[in-house]
């Protein structure tokens, strides 16, 4: 039970600053096109609690993480509200704002996978022991679990909100955005594989163990 909470921990962690990256984004787009709308409501912020909403972003998490038995989680923030009215160019504006959001995570995923690669060189065996037990001992294990937990996360919430799906980014509007985060601790390898272009594949034998051959 203690594994479960922490791992949660960890999961709700990342999710929560995916999703205040992703909303800031939304909102310091808006704002170089003239609308301050969400700057005014202090959107434009890496602090969760800005962003969160009590249902979607906590209690939602933790029925779903729970019920699951630690397979699934899921988590949505408040809407960032823009005014195109307030910008010179609505429709570019409305492209740019709504693109702003998954690029940000997909910018996230990067930075992720690049540490990952440099703990990699540096230390390789911290990689393999987390690559069979996801509990492995070690001061770079826990950092590798998270780190990959993080580019998970933020390439499943850019690939999601590109859904052309009111009212997610990729449907291009309405203004007012709900996004959403989607994190599977174990997630299908064929899925992943074609929705992030990364190799990152879980051992059908075991939930503790995670191929990342991928960062060789």
């Amino acid at each position: 039970m203690a594994q479960k909470i922490v791992d949660f921990a960890i999961q709700l962690a990342v999710i929560l600053f995916a999703i205040s990256f992703h909303e800031s984004a939304h909102a310091y787009a808006a704002l170089r096109f003239g609308d301050t709308t969400a700057r005014d409501l202090g959107r434009i912020s890496l602090n969760p609690i800005r962003h969160i909403d009590p249902f979607g972003s906590v209690l939602l998490p933790i029925m779903l993480y729970f019920l699951s038995n630690g397979r699934f989680i899921f988590g949505a923030a408040k809407p960032t509200p823009v005014d195109l009215r307030n910008t010179k160019d609505p429709r570019l504006a409305n492209l740019v704002v709504s693109a702003a959001g998954p690029v940000s995570n997909f910018f996230l995923a990067a930075v992720g996978i690049v540490v990952l690669r440099i703990i990699r060189v540096a230390s390789p065996q911290s990689i393999m022991d987390l690559s069979q037990n996801r509990a492995a001992a070690g001061a770079l294990a826990p950092i590798v679990y998270m780190l990959l937990s993080f580019v998970i996360v933020n390439v499943g919430l850019a690939v999601f909100n590109l859904l052309p799906i009111p009212p997610l980014d990729g449907s291009g509007g309405p203004p007012l955005r709900h996004d959403c985060a989607l994190r599977i601790p174990d997630p299908d390898p064929a899925h992943l594989h074609a929705v992030s272009g990364l190799d990152l594949r879980a051992v059908p034998q075991s939930r503790t163990q995670v191929d990342l051959r991928w960062l060789t």
